[in-house]
């Protein structure tokens, strides 16, 4: 059976090596992790501002 290729498939290149380089590295985790924990500890300190 044929296979047609319609032009909107995925293909892997260039961008995708990088990312999965990136998506590997514990540094990119730890600053993602750091990220999150700000985000919550500065929203936790707005919501006490707005009631304190």
């Amino acid at each position: 059976m044929a296979r047609f290729d319609y032009g909107n498939e995925r293909q892997p290149g260039r961008l995708d090596a990088i990312l999965a380089k990136v998506d590997r590295s514990p540094v990119f985790h730890a600053a993602l992790a750091a990220g999150a924990a700000w985000w919550w500890v500065d929203y936790a300190l707005q919501i006490a501002a707005a009631f304190g």
